[in-house]
């Protein structure tokens, strides 16, 4: 029997967004996941985010961010993406904007299935025509077809284990 996950919403997938900072960004994303019921304590999950940010960025480059937080108050995977205006400062290893946040709340059980999303997100995003294609991208509903093309990919790795 399949098993699919669900790892992105379109009502989370979002481009045109304007933010002033990393912080503002992060809670913001936060906000949205409890709104839409992944969180149990919303404070508790951004003090665990924040606090991951703290310890080393999580901006990878390439004017990318994953920020994350895997907690036992997350009900399910589920990731917020922001396709930015214009590249905030997150502190990124290459010192540049960053213009794509995905942001993953995880319980700690489903550690796997982060980790198999991660792997197929950063294995797309390192293609530099799929990360140009994207960072172009003016529609929600398009951005969020082609993450979905993501998650098929991890639910064919989760079926074939």
């Amino acid at each position: 029997m399949e098993n699919n996950v669900t790892l992105f919403e379109p009502e989370l997938v979002f481009t045109g967004i304007e933010v002033e900072d990393k912080e503002k960004c992060i809670v913001k994303m936060v906000d949205l996941l409890d709104k839409r019921g992944v969180l149990e304590d919303k404070q508790v999950f951004l003090d665990t985010v924040m606090e991951r940010e703290a310890i080393m960025s999580t901006g990878i480059g390439r004017e990318i961010a994953l920020p994350h937080g895997r907690s036992e108050l997350v009900s399910t995977v589920r990731s917020v993406v922001f396709l930015l205006d214009k590249g905030i400062d997150f502190q990124a290893v290459d010192d540049e904007p960053v213009k794509l946040v995905v942001l993953t709340a995880s319980p700690i059980s489903e550690s796997h299935v982060y980790m198999l999303m991660l792997k197929h997100l950063t294995n797309y995003l390192r293609q530099t025509s799929n990360r140009m294609n994207l960072f172009e991208e003016k529609d929600s509903n398009h951005l969020y077809k082609i993450l979905r093309g993501i998650e098929n990919e991890v639910n064919k790795e989760l079926n074939n284990k």
